[in-house]
């Protein structure tokens, strides 16, 4: 592996590791990456090996702490050396700094949860509007059960005056009848009478 790709790996800069392998560090490291010549190439260990310094630069350990490392780490065959990472994508230029990042996040999440909040308020609404409607369902299911029974009567009582208006027009009429008769009657006896 060549310098430059490393360097994108481990996200520093080519001449921090160029520094490293030329004087600070370069007892540790092959041949071919300490770079006799003008380019240098790092086996998998010596670019674990520069892994493991850039970890512990970046936990700000001395100079000194990061030999003592080194050397633990050699003496162990170097089995104990961190993962070589792999290639970091460059960054976006149009990417926003964390900070912007984070307050739109919280924005965003913030909305959420009040239109959460404004759909759990809605939802307890419509349920108490239900449960109203089922009450009142409920209230004009009885209302609506005594108004067949009232028409049950009335269809009932208009039933019994229909019968006794057809026995009452019956009557009537057997009444004219009668009274026509009775008129017949005396109609035939008037003219007997006015025979004599």
């Amino acid at each position: 592996m060549k310098t430059d790709e490393l360097a994108k790996r481990l996200n520093i800069s080519s001449s921090v590791i160029r520094q490293w392998t030329i004087s600070e560090f370069r007892e540790y490291l092959s041949p071919t990456a300490q770079g006799t010549g003008k380019t240098r190439y790092f086996s998998p260990t010596d670019a674990r090996i520069v892994t493991l310094i850039a970890g512990l630069k970046e936990q700000s350990l001395s100079t000194l702490e990061i030999h003592v490392a080194l050397k633990q780490a050699q003496g162990a065959q170097w089995e104990t050396l961190p993962p070589l990472p792999s290639l970091i994508a460059p960054a976006d230029k149009n990417a926003m700094p964390r900070e912007v990042a984070e307050t739109k996040i919280e924005d965003i999440r913030s909305r959420y949860v009040a239109e959460v909040v404004r759909l759990e308020t809605r939802i307890k609404t419509l349920e108490d509007d239900l449960a109203t409607a089922r009450n009142t369902n409920g209230a004009t299911t009885l209302q609506l059960a005594d108004l067949r029974q009232e028409l049950g009567n009335a269809q009932g009582k208009l039933s019994a005056i229909e019968g006794q208006s057809k026995q009452s027009l019956q009557l009537v009429r057997l009444l004219l009848i009668g009274a026509g008769a009775l008129i017949l009657l005396m109609g035939v006896l008037v003219f007997i009478l006015a025979l004599r």
